[in-house]
């Protein structure tokens, strides 16, 4: 379609063929991926739905990072047959791409709930749901084109390449840490593969509703794939960051018992470190070539966040302490009172006004940009000053630039060895705590996130 509404006027018109019946409401979701709450009267009664749209291209044309959504709608019902609590499927539309399924009951803030005893009857039931999902008949998910690995290595990287290749291809200048993980990961290898079996891919609080303490549904299923129910858990710990789960240790010992899975430290810490890795990895591309539609505020915030948990789960698989970082303090300048006069219209003056759902979320992230940009303004001179000595101690002089200074160190991290490892990533810590820092009134709860121990 030539314009955006026409393609949703499209949509919505599938919508009402698919179900027989005419839409009374469409709300579009307040988040980066275009989602709609869709009601439709079918005969005397009303029908609540959800569209789950293409994620869509932030850079580019960037499939196949993400799986397809119509092998995304086939996987649900496979699910749903197996007695998976996922929304039922009413159909797949090919133009514009989108899956129409059940707005399930429920609500997806599972750290929001006050009641204690509510809270673990629900983390209960998600493990229950974990160990029903991984006992699953792999051949279930062969027959709709997922990749059965057959070594240690296979079932270790899985999908890993995919993402990787996207990442090469997208990615505009260097990003040490991420080549630094990346080598490390396929340094450090499980040798013994574990039984393969569906693994979300996205795994934990926040992508499931809950109510009246049990789970109502567990969504977005975009990068399921067969591997190391491992990986599973260590994407718990990933979502835990953003949405509290609980005690980890006591979660994975109720799944080692359900599941009959003894907890494999070595290879949980190994895919902590991957399953963190996965954000900025896919991110990188979008931080280095903003766009305005994105949300880059929350963007920024998960790249920030997962890249010091990236950081955090390599020490502890190295088996290294990390110290503290020294940071400066801001320095206002002449021109900082202008950011208080824009947040204040934004905040005071504009968004009150809003009552469009999906244009107040739009409003929030600007200022939550206008925040990073205030404090960057008067903190960031000082930070980049001390990056850039701090690239010195490793390149041999102080580069002219933090560009030149990232290519160099890109290339350092390419060059060295395992044992330079503690090294390089004592180093990364003080550079994402540094990041951190001009971020963090814009991080909103992420700033205070931190990693949960497995042991």
């Amino acid at each position: 379609m030539s314009t955006s509404e026409g393609k949703w006027d499209q949509a919505f018109r599938w919508v009402e063929a698919t179900m027989g019946g005419r839409i009374t409401r469409q709300e579009r979701q307040g988040r980066s991926r275009p989602a709609w709450f869709i009601d439709v009267d079918v005969g005397a009664k009303t029908v609540p739905l959800y569209w789950r749209g293409y994620r869509g291209d932030l850079v580019g044309d960037q499939p196949p990072i993400y799986s397809s959504l119509e092998r995304e709608a086939k996987l649900l019902q496979i699910l749903e047959g197996a007695g998976v609590p996922v929304p039922h499927v009413y159909g797949f539309c090919q133009d514009p791409m989108g899956i129409l399924m059940e707005c399930a009951p429920g609500r997806p803030d599972f750290h929001h709930i006050a009641d204690e005893e509510e809270r673990e009857a629900i983390a209960h039931h998600f493990m229950e749901v974990l160990a029903l999902t991984h006992s699953i008949d792999s051949d279930a998910f062969t027959s709709i084109g997922m990749v059965r690995p057959t070594t240690p290595e296979e079932q270790a990287l899985s999908d890993l390449n995919v993402h990787e290749e996207a990442y090469r291809r997208l990615v505009t200048g260097p990003v040490p840490l991420v080549e630094f993980a990346l080598r490390w990961l396929h340094r450090n290898v499980p040798q013994r593969a574990r039984r393969t079996v569906l693994v979300q891919g996205d795994t934990g609080p926040g992508n499931f509703l809950c109510q009246n303490g049990r789970v109502t549904a567990v969504l977005d299923w975009e990068l399921a794939h067969l591997g190391d129910p491992m990986y599973d858990l260590a994407l718990i710990r990933g979502r835990d960051l953003c949405t509290p789960f609980g005690d980890l240790r006591k979660r994975f010992q109720l799944y080692s018992e359900l599941s009959g899975d003894p907890i494999d430290l070595e290879a949980l810490r190994y895919y902590s470190v991957r399953g963190m890795l996965l954000t900025p990895m896919s991110l990188a591309p979008v931080i280095q070539s903003p766009v305005p539609w994105g949300d880059m505020p929350e963007f920024l915030s998960w790249y920030l966040l997962y890249s010091r948990a990236t950081v955090e789960c390599l020490a502890e698989a190295i088996g290294i302490e990390l110290g503290p970082v020294s940071l400066p303090e801001p320095v206002p300048t002449p021109r900082s009172p202008m950011f208080d006069v824009v947040l204040e219209n934004l905040r005071d003056e504009h968004l009150p006004q809003i009552d469009d759902g999906y244009c107040a979320y739009r409003m929030r992230s600007t200022i939550r940009l206008v925040e990073h940009l205030r404090l960057s303004e008067q903190l960031g001179p000082a930070i980049d000053a001390l990056e850039l000595d701090d690239l010195a101690t490793f390149l041999g002089h102080r580069p002219r630039s933090l560009a030149q200074g990232d290519a160099e160190l890109q290339q350092l991290v390419l060059e060295s060895g395992p044992e330079r490892d503690a090294e390089l990533v004592r180093y990364f810590c003080r550079r994402v705590t540094r990041e951190e820092a001009l971020l963090k009134p814009a991080m909103e709860e992420m700033a205070t996130s931190t990693l949960s121990p497995i042991a």
